[in-house]
């Protein structure tokens, strides 16, 4: 079987291992380089044989499965078209980090790019994908690429300017609008108990204003917490709330 690479195999030697499914079936007979006229690139051509009983059983039951006769030539290549079909395809992977060893895996990817499998040709040929290390190395130049697009330099000066105004908003809130909210809802407290002491003790009005006068108090104690949290979290008015702050540090609105 033939292999065509267009990537460079740099580990990957004669005898190194062909897998199938994690499983060692075959080797490596043969590396050399090529010279692609249309595209004036250089790819790698890569020659393995495999041994399809090493599969054991798994191999017994597709042949009785398929009525595949193994002596069968045409058989088999036209087998190998299905697999190919089905997205069989080879790979060149890493077998050790350390000393930089390639083999080869065949493996199924069903949602690789579809390719015409020519019976004829001999030896018969295996599409290939790039390496999963070039792959990588791939995505990441494309992010590197991408983070290097990102205006940063106005994103930080914006963040800058957001950071100062909501300094500026909360200083506000602090020294003008809570000590305003603040007198006002003491002035309505004041003027509710007032009312509630003219009214006869059980006359339902007197009911209605004691829990408005509960409702008002929650109000106030939590207005005044509010403003301690945002001293201690400005942040908070843009991130929101943190999922692992503790209780104590919220508003009583957002201890739930």
């Amino acid at each position: 079987l033939a292999l065509r690479f267009d990537q460079a195999l740099r580990g990957l030697r004669v005898g190194a291992p062909v897998e199938f499914l994690g499983m060692e079936f075959g080797r490596v007979v043969g590396i050399n380089l090529d010279f692609d006229a249309k595209t004036r690139t250089f790819p790698v051509n890569v020659g393995i044989v495999i041994y399809p009983q090493r599969l054991g059983q798994a191999h017994t039951k597709m042949l009785k499965a398929l009525d595949h006769n193994p002596n069968d030539e045409q058989a088999a290549i036209r087998l190998m078209g299905t697999f190919i079909d089905n997205g069989l395809r080879a790979q060149a992977r890493s077998g050790n980090l350390l000393t930089g060893q390639l083999y080869i895996a065949l493996d199924f990817y069903p949602k690789a790019p579809k390719v015409v499998f020519d019976p004829s040709v001999r030896p018969v040929t295996i599409p290939t994908l790039p390496s999963s290390l070039e792959q990588l190395q791939e995505q990441f130049q494309a992010m590197v690429e991408k983070i290097n697009k990102l205006p940063i330099e106005r994103i930080a000066g914006n963040l800058d300017g957001n950071l100062v105004e909501l300094r500026k908003a909360l200083k506000q809130f602090n020294g003008k609008t809570l000590p305003t909210l603040d007198s006002t809802l003491q002035d309505m407290s004041s003027t509710l108990k007032s009312a509630n002491a003219t009214l006869a003790e059980d006359s339902p009005q007197r009911e209605q204003l004691a829990q408005t006068l509960d409702d008002l108090g929650r109000m106030t104690r939590s207005m005044r917490e509010l403003a301690d949290y945002l001293k201690r979290n400005p942040e908070s008015l843009l991130r929101g709330r943190p999922d692992n702050a503790p209780a104590d540090a919220l508003p009583p609105s957002s201890r739930q």
